[in-house]
Formats: structure tokens, sequence, C-alpha cells
């Protein structure tokens, strides 16, 4: 077996930040307890956000002085994946609601690693073909590698902001879910997920923080300001929030229809369903009208399908499930407002 490229240092650091972000996550966990509770108005809910903050603020301090190369990140995760992960480690949507703490607060650390290692624009320069370097310098362009970098950079910019917007959205659909919710297994459990959601994706716990963890009827959105900024154009924007958009909406609606109806009787499930309906809606209202139609129009030719129709009893509610959230599409995108230079000074 290959040894991993790690120093004592190193995993004396890691310990330390497992240590902060243990601390992170019990604070998060007190915060939807007291909401769940109905006491976020407390003093408590109020202190536990100012120790929250300071928390955040030593975590980041731990990162900065470590010099998180791509190789150290890479080194790291792979130790990670050999002392801590376990057979509890949840996959996919499920960790939203998972009880386990190790599995939530690797999950935490490995997002910051891999965001490191896949948003690394000078490997991805690396892995471009010589072909298309010398193809460009064929055509006159005297600064192919400069081209690429700022394609590649553009690309990564948008993919973020893309993943940071969906991310809004799904928060602000779970927390509109919950809100409405008459069973208290499932309302509890989609409060926990609100929260887990802002303790996995450091893209929106600022923004959370700053509102209470309180979401809006408005959704604004950051992506297509960031296409400008970046000089990308509205036009690779499009091509990537569609593409980006559609792939993730379509895992969505599989994994939904591969649910049976005996499965909506358990509250874990349910919660589950409610939160892939959610992820799949925020694709939804990212979409182009004439992606949604396309969506749209697969799916109901899946459900006149005869080799489908031999199981589709099995899971009529998930049929239903699915159909729900093409309905609400039109409300969906009309809660979204996209951020501006006003917004920005604001």
């Amino acid at each position: 077996m290959e040894q991993i490229n790690i120093t004592k240092n190193d995993i004396e650091w890691l310990n330390e930040l497992i240590k902060t972000t243990s601390s992170i996550d019990k604070l998060y966990e007190r915060l939807a307890e007291l909401e769940i509770n109905n006491q976020k108005d407390s003093e408590e809910y109020s202190k536990l956000l100012e120790y929250l903050k300071i928390s955040l603020e030593v975590e980041e301090e731990l990162y900065s002085k470590e010099n998180l190369t791509v190789t150290k990140c890479q080194n790291l995760t792979e130790y990670i994946a050999k002392h801590f992960f376990n057979d509890s480690f949840d996959e996919d949507i499920e960790y939203l609601i998972t009880q386990d703490q190790r599995s939530r607060v690797m999950r935490r650390i490995l997002s910051y690693f891999v965001k490191i290692i896949v948003y690394n624009d000078k490997a991805y320069v690396e892995m471009v073909p010589e072909s298309v370097k010398n193809f460009l310098e064929s055509v006159g362009d005297s600064n192919a590698e400069d081209t690429i970098s700022s394609a590649i950079y553009q690309n990564t910019e948008i993919y973020k902001s893309l993943n940071k917007d969906l991310f809004h959205i799904f928060v602000a659909l779970i927390d509109e879910y919950s809100k409405i919710k008459t069973n208290s297994s499932i309302r509890d459990n989609l409060v926990r997920a609100k929260y887990q959601t802002s303790f996995i994706n450091k893209e929106i716990e600022k923004e959370m923080l700053e509102t209470d963890f309180e979401t809006s009827e408005t959704i604004t959105i950051s992506s297509p300001f960031v296409s400008l900024i970046t000089d990308a154009g509205k036009e690779l924007y499009d091509i990537l929030r569609n593409r980006h958009c559609y792939d993730e909406a379509s895992e969505q609606i599989a994994r939904i229809l591969d649910i049976e109806n005996h499965d909506y009787a358990d509250p874990e499930k349910r919660t589950s369903i409610i939160l892939r309906q959610c992820y799949l809606r925020a694709c939804l209202a990212l979409l182009d009208e004439e992606k949604i139609e396309t969506i749209d129009s697969i799916f109901h030719h899946l459900l006149e399908d005869k080799n489908y129709l031999k199981f589709s009893k099995l899971n009529s509610k998930s049929e239903m499930a699915v159909s729900f959230c093409l309905r609400k599409v039109n409300k969906d995108k009309e809660r979204i407002a996209q951020i501006n230079l006003e917004t920005l000074k604001k």
C-alpha cells in the first residue's frame, strides 16, 4: 500500500482543526434545537450565535496559518479517508440529517480541502493537451496559455457562484417546507437540515449568520453578476448554468422515481424525499424554459412507457413528488432576484 505523505505537524494541525470543527458542529446542533423548540428569540440563541462567530474566526485562523497546497490537501484527504471514514459516513443528500457527528465534522473539513483541489486553475491548465495550445498559436494567439488560464478561471468562478446560488435557493426551500409540515418529526428534521446545509457549505454560511438563519421570500443570486465581472459573458454563463442544473435536476428526478410508496410513511425517508424535492426545485429555478420543457417532456414520456408502467404502481407517490416540483417552477423563479451593483453597495 502506498504511504501517505503526511508529517507529524500535519497530523497535529489536523487534530486541532477537528477539535475546533467539532465545537462548531455542537453550536450548530444546539442552535437547531432551540429553533425546533421555538426559542430563536431567547438570550441563549443570541449568545450561541456570537460564540459561533468567534469559533468560525478561530477555524479560519487555523486554515490560514497552514500552507494548504493542492498536494497537501490531497494527502490530508487521503489520510482522513483512511483513518476517519466508516460505514456510517452518509452519502448524497442523507448527510443533511445524519446523527453521526464525526461524519458531519469530516464532511465540513473535506469540503474545504476538495474545493482547493477542484478549483485549482493551474492544474487544469497543465491538463490541456499541447495540441490545443498549438492550435491557438496557429490562429495567431501569441498568449495561448494566458487564454486557456482565463477560460478556466471563468469556468471555475461561474461554477463556484452557481453552486452557491443553488444552495441559497435550496436552503430557502427547506425553510419553507419546515414551516408548513405538520408532522413534528419531519419538521424537526428539516430544521436540522437547514442548519446542516449551512454547516457544510461555507459559501452560504456568512449570509445565514447575518440573517440569524432566517430566509427571505426573495432569493438573491450572484452567478449572473460573477459571469460579467470575470468577462465570461452571458453566452458562456448560460451554457454552463443550463448544463450543470440540467444534469443535477435529472439525477434528482431519477433518484426520486426510485423511491417506493411505502418509504413515504417513514419520517426519516420522507425527510430525504423532501430534501431531494427542494434541490430539484432549486435546479429547475435556474434553468431556461427550453430546458425545463425538455425535462417535463421526458418525464411525461416516461410515465407512458410500457416497461415503466409495469412497476410504476409501486412508486406513484414519487411521480406526484416530481410533478409537484415541475408545477412549482414559475413560483420559484418569481422569488429569484439577481445581484447588481446597487445590491453590493448596501
